[in-house]
């Protein structure tokens, strides 16, 4: 309950944001009050708006009516962000309107909406990104390590250098108050230094420490210098100069692993490594910058890999600058995965989401040892070990070639059926090889780290069982074709993949979607447009999946028609997830392109995405 609507007026008559507030007239929605800054916005006296229709507010095209809308959610309780047009002296003006039902002391059902000039936010939205894009694309590209604090001490941008010095993701601390890089027993006497440096214009120049990823101080020099008015905004740029060796600690000795494995004969050594840290990718794709950043990228590394470590694992570091890591507790597949996935943070740390160095990979293998046969006596541990997991590599890429093989002959497709929400059939499906296939092929992928030209051949596989599956005239059907994005971020790759597509009968192409999946974080919008033209002539149209619900794509022409998401991104639909849903499923339909939802867990689930909107769910087998 709130107040009556005297009580409203009274609290909100001077707000600076425009406010609206409606109420159920019987049949009809009438205007309860309006503030000043709103009768501004709509060129009316705000008082003469009172008992107005609230028809004013006007449908905008891939928006729901606002009157429906609104009248549910004033009987519902619940919360609107829509979409609206009003028109006024001058022209129509679009508007954003976020609101939600509520009821006064006297039970009176009300619409309490805050309203936003979508144009005028759009403009100051532009300039400022335009200003903070050049800013960014600065720093961006210079080796120290630089970031720039807000007046209030807020930081609003950082440069890979800085984030490889302290060892820390960007979304850790963008944003966030400098005090969360400082120490907490340093912050207190830091702080009022701080801040008079803040509204300074004048240079200054400080050692102090700053805590890192590994949860560990380093001390560094920071030379502080204001910049004035950048959108709008006055900034202080930071540069920092490390004053210690970033290397971590002694790393730990391998000559007692012998020892422990002849104690224990039943339990093998299992051996992953990750061959990027030995970062050959790495170090063409910061070309020159390399020797200046080694030090600091081979220290990130191991950060990294320690901190997911247990008490039975063990880490040595090779010539190479590459790292054998054993697993002590773990099998074979599951010592596979762990590697994979400490080889991708690893990546995501020294690269980020620079869309230049997409094509530089971290490599992780696993392998299980037999220490009495391998002769440890012979040469080091490490150097054993390696050979071992070449050995074990070649062996499992036989493998995975042969099962390949035999999948072009013998394989089948087994469609995914998809549907509307409510449950109707509808003339699309998702390629998928049939079982054990499927498993089969993922499991001997895994096996060797899911090696990109491996992975590469088996879209293939799928795509020439889906020849077999259409039959002209047999099936009158959409059939959508997964292909893994990354594989086809090589031009080499993506050429050989249209010759394929192109080669296709007519009939097939005529009915083929082919479905860009997995795509890497950050990936640039040129890049996706690019494959999306490449790939487009060769077939019916193009599906994307987003690799996150907050994920808005740039316009990518028409022959985008299909966007998807697996449905476990969406997270909870009780609260902010179905807020992020609609906002999504507005930008898409906008666009003229529809949302399907993979991978839902259940038939009732399906029933709420109706609710919400969604065009097209697949169920997960």
């Amino acid at each position: 309950m709130i107040e009556s609507l005297t009580g409203i007026a009274d609290l909100f008559s001077s707000f600076p944001l425009p406010v609206l507030v409606l109420r159920d007239d019987g049949a009809r929605l009438v205007v309860a009050f309006a503030n000043d800054a709103f009768g501004t916005l709509a060129g009316l006296d705000a008082a003469g708006m009172e008992n107005m229709s609230a028809a004013l507010l006007q449908r905008v095209e891939g928006q729901p009516d606002p009157g429906p809308a609104i009248m549910r959610v004033m009987h519902q309780g619940s919360v609107l962000d829509i979409e609206v047009g009003l028109m006024r002296r001058g022209g129509r003006v679009s508007l954003r309107l976020v609101g939600q039902g509520l009821r006064t002391i006297d039970d009176i059902p009300i619409f309490l909406g805050v309203a936003r000039d979508n144009g005028e936010f759009q403009k100051l939205a532009q300039a400022r990104a335009s200003s903070e894009l050049m800013l960014s694309a600065v720093i961006g590209n210079i080796d120290l390590p630089m970031l720039m604090l807000s007046d209030d001490g807020r930081i609003v941008l950082v440069n890979p250098a800085m984030l490889r010095l302290i060892e820390r993701p960007i979304d850790e601390i963008a944003g966030r108050h400098f005090s969360v890089l400082v120490p907490i027993d340093d912050w207190p006497a830091l702080s009022p230094r701080f801040h008079e440096a803040l509204q300074s214009d004048e240079e200054s120049r400080r050692a102090l420490r700053l805590l890192t990823g590994r949860g560990k101080p380093i001390n560094v020099e920071i030379q502080g210098k204001p910049v004035r008015q950048v959108s709008g905004r006055r900034l202080r740029m930071l540069t920092c100069a490390s004053l210690e060796d970033m290397l971590p600690g002694p790393r730990g000795s391998l000559s007692e692993l012998p020892e422990r494995a002849a104690a224990d004969p039943s339990r093998p050594l299992i051996a992953g490594r990750l061959q990027l840290i030995g970062l050959d990718d790495v170090r063409t794709a910061l070309g020159e910058r390399w020797g200046q950043v080694r030090v600091q990228a081979l220290a990130i590394a191991e950060g990294v890999i320690r901190r997911h470590l247990g008490a039975e694992d063990m880490l040595e570091r090779t010539a190479d600058d590459g790292f054998v890591i054993f697993f002590g507790e773990l099998p074979e597949a599951e010592a596979s995965i762990r590697a994979r996935e400490i080889a991708q943070q690893i990546r995501n740390r020294l690269l980020g989401n620079s869309t230049a160095s997409l094509e530089a990979q971290v490599e992780s293998f696993a392998a299980e040892v037999d220490v009495e046969d391998d002769g440890f006596d012979e040469g080091g541990i490490a150097d054993v070990l390696l050979a071992k997991l070449a050995q074990r590599r070649e062996e499992s890429r036989q493998q995975v070639s042969r099962l390949l093989k035999t999948a072009l002959q013998k394989a089948t497709l087994d469609p995914i059926q998809v549907t509307q929400p409510e449950g109707y059939p509808i003339p699309f499906f998702i390629a998928d090889l049939a079982h054990p296939w499927r498993d089969d092929i993922a499991d001997a992928l895994m096996s060797i780290a899911d090696d990109l030209n491996v992975s590469f051949e088996a879209d293939l596989v799928t795509l020439s069982v889906a020849m077999d599956w259409h039959r002209p005239g047999k099936r009158d059907a959409t059939l959508i074709m997964p292909v893994r994005f990354e594989n086809l971020m090589l031009p080499r790759l993506l050429d050989r993949y249209v010759e394929v597509a192109r080669n296709l009968p007519v009939e097939l192409r005529r009915q083929l979607m082919f479905h860009l999946v997995q795509m890497p974080a950050g990936t640039a919008g040129s890049r996706i447009s690019g494959m999306v033209q490449t790939l487009g002539p060769h077939c019916k149209g193009i599906a994307i999946e987003l690799n996150g619900v907050d994920h808005v794509l740039d316009p990518l022409g028409t022959r985008v028609s299909v966007v998807s998401i697996d449905y476990e991104l969406l997270g909870p639909l009780d609260g902010p997830g179905r807020a992020r849903l609609q906002r999504l499923l507005r930008t898409y339909h906008l666009r003229k392109m529809r949302v399907m939802i993979t991978k839902v867990p259940r038939e009732e689930d399906a029933f709420r995405l109706a609710s919400d909107g969604v065009d097209m769910v697949a169920l997960a087998r």
